[in-house]
């Protein structure tokens, strides 16, 4: 994993690749309400950052300044500077938000709620919900999405459907 371009973690979580920050990585610390920073170099935690109560999801923006983290037991979206690993803003979401995913331009973050069956599409630009995709069954997650062979776009995945 050493000096890789595109870091894929998962820590119970599927990230987007996090091109921007190719020496680091996040792992989401859903018990501690953390988010471990990575230096892949080194193999080694180097830093922690603060995420809310429940951190699951994540996805760092395209220009790797970013990291949009879903916090499951507040219903809400945290944007977080990965610069200063301060918080940039909160965007509230429905109940039980899940997997985070990134469009390949970065205009859209995108989050499955788990308990409102739903898919919700945030502008990144205006930092909020653009629209929201009503799916089929239960549990909607971008933990075990459907990627394409490019890995340019990914579509989350019933657990309980067939869709």
């Amino acid at each position: 994993m050493k000096n890789s371009i595109a870091v894929w973690i998962a820590a119970g979580t599927l990230l987007a690749p996090l091109t921007a920050a190719a020496e680091l990585a996040y792992a989401s610390n859903e018990k501690d309400g953390t988010i471990s920073v990575i230096d892949t170099t080194k193999d080694e935690v180097v830093s922690s950052i603060k995420a809310g109560r429940t951190p699951r999801g994540m996805a760092a923006s395209i220009d790797g300044k970013r990291l949009y983290v879903s916090d499951q037991k507040s219903n809400a979206l945290r944007i977080i500077e990965l610069a200063t690993g301060t918080a940039a803003g909160s965007i509230d979401l429905g109940e039980s938000p899940e997997g985070v995913g990134r469009s390949p331009d970065g205009k859209w973050v995108v989050v499955a709620i788990e308990e409102d069956h739903q898919v919700l599409f945030i502008d990144t630009a205006s930092g909020k919900v653009a629209f929201k995709v009503k799916v089929e069954g239960e549990n909607p997650s971008t933990r075990s999405s459907v990627r394409t062979a490019s890995g340019s776009s990914s579509v989350p995945r019933n657990r309980r459907s067939s869709t």
